[in-house]
């Protein structure tokens, strides 16, 4: 317990740098250009949605169609986004320069080796696995705060918990 305290409190210390960085101008304006609250389609669509009721103004409508539902709701398919076959395995990144032209982000083979990785985490349940699973929910949350997704550089921290699945699904299968 006492090694995770300070291998965190190591983690932190370093990305004390990252985040001082995002309250500069600099990274402020880059994050209101990009940041998934900098567009304002969510918020038409709630209006628009609202609209469409007999009476907008009803509780039950202002519940089901505001701001912070859209943009969570945006929020949210942005983050499975990342997790699309299509995106990982078929097309990759809409976004030309960050592509390799005729795959996604990771090899068709590798379903097969994920799966199996997916299924040899899940009958070991170590205290690792536990940590590369968690790695690999977390990892795509930054990219989904952004109104471009999926977006390959944007969700590289999902790289090493997918490999590490997949090299223990590749170890699996042949054991």
């Amino acid at each position: 317990d006492i090694k995770i305290f300070i291998f965190g409190f190591i983690g932190f210390v370093l990305l004390i740098p990252l985040i001082l960085s995002f309250f500069t101008p600099v990274g402020a304006s880059r994050f209101s250009g990009v940041g998934l609250l900098s567009s304002t389609g969510p918020e038409w669509r709630a209006n628009e949605l609202r609209s469409q009721h007999s009476n907008p103004n009803n509780l039950l409508t202002r519940l089901l169609h505001n701001r912070v539902v859209t943009y969570s709701l945006n929020f949210m398919q942005n983050y499975f986004d990342h997790y699309r076959g299509d995106f990982l395995f078929l097309n990759g990144d809409v976004i030309e320069r960050s592509r390799v032209p005729g795959m996604g982000q990771m090899y068709l083979f590798d379903i097969l080796l994920i799966a199996s990785g997916i299924v040899f985490f899940i009958k070991k349940r170590t205290e690792n696995s536990v940590i590369v699973f968690w790695w690999l929910l977390i990892a795509p949350v930054a990219a989904a705060l952004t109104f471009q997704t999926p977006h390959a550089l944007r969700s590289q921290n999902m790289v090493i918990p997918l490999t590490i699945i997949s090299a223990c699904g590749l170890v699996y299968l042949y054991d």
